[in-house]
């Protein structure tokens, strides 16, 4: 009786335990990431080159992982709205997002009341894009050149302003920059959609502005606005007749607008190497590469490692050009 007992508790027991495995087993395989759609938070306008980018990078990806990656604009406090979504979400790899300059490299500086650590509530996952800046001015200002462009605010402190989107973002940067080693006084006004700075830029509401060049150049090339300069160490290509920063004499001018593709902090590393070579993919797509060109931007790429380090070296040197600034939270 007691052999009997033993041995049916023991069948017992291994029968369970072979039927909670093969329940196991299946399960697992059936949880492969990702098995649902994805949310992208895009902290910046539709229609803006962060948001295009955005957009056909998603559209590679959810080919490629099978399930739809769903576009969310939320902006508002130069990106630092949707970032704190993005940060405060299940990291469970359904909810990602875009981040760029202002919501990550100057947002503890100049953004109050910062609801996440960009370094340590966040998970980079890759580069997507980076985005040179090019100095435009209102074509009835009669300024021709950077110089010209000099003289002008010289003889009239104070009274020309610059656009930008949003104060802490890469062309904010720009304008103070110019400021700064040009030694004249401008006046910056902030926007929160590219259209409405364009609007302003072309009827000379704002005088100057830094932009992507498929933003402006229907504007440039009808003589409404006027290319001075561009932040890139070398020529664009189509943009030929118009000098770099460098070649007026302003050296170390490369201010580079970027974004990354993100998660929140403790994503899985499987999930997030994952998520980093099916972006890579994308980037890698001829097609991809050329409408990010058309948007005015190269494509990133790389390791989620070399986009942290590129994260911390953009903190770096922006926070040294916020201390010469005297560039503090609202």
């Amino acid at each position: 009786m007691d052999w009997t007992r033993r041995n049916l508790c023991g069948v017992l027991a291994g029968g369970v335990s072979a039927l909670t495995l093969a329940r196991i087993e299946p399960l697992g395989a059936q949880e492969a990431y990702p098995t649902r759609g994805v949310k992208v938070v895009v902290p910046f306008p539709a229609g803006a080159g962060s948001d295009v980018v955005m957009r056909l990078i998603a559209e590679q990806m959810a080919r490629d992982l099978g399930q739809n990656f769903i576009i969310e604009n939320q902006i508002g406090a130069s990106g630092a709205i949707g970032t704190a979504t993005i940060a405060k979400a299940a990291p469970d790899g359904y909810t990602l997002g875009v981040g760029g300059t202002s919501a990550l490299a100057t947002a503890e500086r100049l953004v109050p009341n910062l609801s996440y650590n960009p370094r340590n509530d966040l998970t980079q996952i890759a580069l997507l894009a980076t985005f040179p800046q090019i100095l435009a001015v209102n074509g009835k200002l009669g300024i021709s050149s950077l110089a010209d462009l000099i003289a002008q605010a010289k003889a009239n402190p104070g009274k020309l302003n610059f656009g930008s989107l949003g104060r802490g973002t890469s062309y904010h940067f720009g304008g103070e920059l110019l400021k700064l080693r040009a030694g004249v006084d401008l006046t910056h006004v902030p926007y929160t959609k590219s259209s409405d700075l364009l609007s302003d830029l072309m009827t000379g509401r704002i005088d100057l502005s830094f932009s992507l060049w498929p933003i402006i150049q229907s504007q440039v090339k009808d003589g409404t606005l006027k290319a001075l300069a561009v932040s890139t160490p070398a020529r664009l290509p189509g943009l030929a007749d118009v000098p770099t920063f460098a070649e007026l004499g302003f050296d170390n001018f490369n201010l580079m607008g970027w974004i990354s593709l993100m998660g929140p902090a403790k994503l899985p590393p499987e999930i997030v190497a994952k998520l980093n070579k099916s972006a890579n993919a994308a980037l890698a797509t001829p097609s991809v590469a050329e409408k990010i060109a058309a948007t005015g931007g190269t494509p990133g790429g790389g390791t989620p490692e070399a986009m942290q380090r590129y994260l911390e070296s953009e903190i770096a040197l922006l926070g040294q050009l916020m201390d010469h600034l005297g560039m503090t939270k609202a």
